[in-house]
This record gives structure tokens, sequence and C-alpha cells, in this order.
């Protein structure tokens, strides 16, 4: 299925779990309040990451029950390369916000970890066996209007979950020229040049850290 459009994502429903401020319906304001807290907290304070955790399930599990939505489950691949750590972007041909990581929907009997691996040989022709980390982060949002009236969806949003892969310094990324046109690697401090939509942005970076803090 098409990819919502970064700008149309804008202007749907999106929202990240546990982030203070932005539910997508109305949540129990105490709920919101520790998220918001455990949100702040919870990168430097690993003795609260299973609270964390815990809290941005507990938020995503009344969203869906108080909206009854259908949301598709999508993956995000964060391939890191080499001792510099660059990571791998690729171009949809698209106008706006084009630049994203691998990503794509979760098929039916697929793992998150599976849904990446496939991914990212699909569109960045890297065939891979193993994922090195699954991040406990969400990114989830509503499709929006203009999106559903063009593509018609089964689903009123999706889910996306992220994994870290590593690959070596001598990969070779091939792209179709049609699903995805081109490709670059770059530095986690570039990162803000080419993904423009700021929540996506702000879980990118968090998982990285994440990651980082589990690598070490």
């Amino acid at each position: 299925m098409q990819e919502a459009d970064e700008s149309e994502v804008e202007r749907g429903k999106a929202f990240e779990l546990g982030a203070e401020g932005k539910p997508a319906v109305f949540l129990p304001r105490a709920i919101l309040s520790l998220s918001g807290a455990l949100q702040r907290r919870g990168p430097r304070d690993p003795p609260l990451r299973a609270v964390f955790s815990f809290c941005k399930e507990l938020v995503e599990l009344l969203h869906y029950t108080c909206c009854m939505k259908k949301y598709r489950s999508a993956v995000s691949a964060l391939v890191i390369r080499g001792k510099e750590a660059e990571i791998l972007l690729v171009h949809k041909p698209r106008t706006h916000d084009a630049w994203q990581m691998p990503q794509g929907g979760v098929e039916e009997g697929e793992s998150i970890e599976q849904a990446a691996l496939r991914e990212l040989q699909e569109e960045a022709g890297l065939a891979l066996s193993s994922v090195r980390f699954t991040s406990t982060e969400r990114y989830c949002y509503d499709f929006p209007p203009e999106y559903i009236r063009r593509y018609h969806p089964i689903n009123d949003g999706q889910c996306l979950r992220f994994v870290v892969i590593e690959v070596p310094t001598d990969a070779q990324v091939r792209v179709d020229q049609e699903e995805v046109d081109s490709f670059v690697w770059v530095s986690p401090e570039e990162l803000g040049k080419y993904l423009k939509r700021a929540e996506y942005l702000k879980i990118v970076r968090s998982v990285l850290r994440e990651y980082g803090q589990i690598k070490n």
C-alpha cells in the first residue's frame, strides 16, 4: 500500500505515544501527566525505563479502546554503517519531505524484525539476516483525509515500530528507481536536514539514544 506523504501526515492526527500534550483522543489526565514526566526523564534515568515502557503501552491500549480504530502495523529500519555510525536514508519520488528510513507494513505472519529485513531488501537491495536491536519506541498517526480519499486504505492509520541494523562500510545499496529513486548516508547530526517531520525526527533520535545505552 502507498505510504502517506510526510506533509499529509502532518495534516492528519499524528501523535507520539507517551508524549505530553499530544494524545489522539481524550485520556485520563493522570496518565498523560505520568507519561509526560517519564518521557522527559526516561532516557536519562534507566531505572525508570520499565515503568516508562509500561506507561506508553497503557496509553496505546487506551487509545485503541476508546477510538476502536484500526491501525496498520509497520516498521522503520535504522541502518547504521561503520564506525562513523552513518545512517541510511532513502528518497521517495514525491514532492514533500521525501527522505525517510527504509520502512513499510508488517505482513501477516511476520515479526517486526522479519518485516524490517524484507523492507530493507525491497527498498535498498540489502539482503541481511538479523536485527541488532528492537526499540520500545512507537510512532502512530491517523491517515489524513487527503490520503484516505486518494488511496481508500482499510486502516485508519498506522503505528511504526523501530529496529536498528548494522552493516559494514562496504555495504552496497541498490534502489529500484521506482518506489525509491535515491539514497544517502548521513551522520546523526545531519538527520534534521533530511527528516522534516518534527515528531518523526524526535522519535528517531530517541531510538538512537536508546540503542547507544543498550550497546554500551
